[in-house]
């Protein structure tokens, strides 16, 4: 019992390190096709975010690219990104912003 204790505190989070890379979704409607890209980097206490986004609509192609910083929230295991309030969480390899999911590359 002890050394199941041990091996559960001494661990850590075992996600904070695993939550750099590349998470990508993409989402088709009858009007456009989106790639999406989430690039996560770890900053020291805070993580750097990419996102690039593509569209295409009516065969123009339109292209987004935004940086975010965030910090992360071990107990509720997310990154609150500081400039616009949004959450990235994280559950099984799955990474969720808002009802988007992304799957790491």
């Amino acid at each position: 019992m002890v050394a199941l204790l041990i091996l559960f505190f001494g661990c850590g989070d075992s996600l904070r390190e695993n939550i750099p890379g590349t998470y990508a979704a993409e989402w088709k409607t009858e009007f456009a096709f989106t790639r999406d890209t989430l690039m996560i980097e770890k900053a020291g206490e805070v993580y750097q975010i990419e996102r690039r986004t593509g569209i295409v609509f009516q065969g123009k192609h339109e292209y987004k690219l935004v940086m975010w910083t965030g910090i992360y929230d071990e107990g509720r295991r997310i990154i609150m990104i500081n400039s616009n309030g949004r959450v990235l969480s994280f559950d099984r390899g799955i990474l969720r912003m808002g009802t988007t999911v992304y799957r790491k590359n």
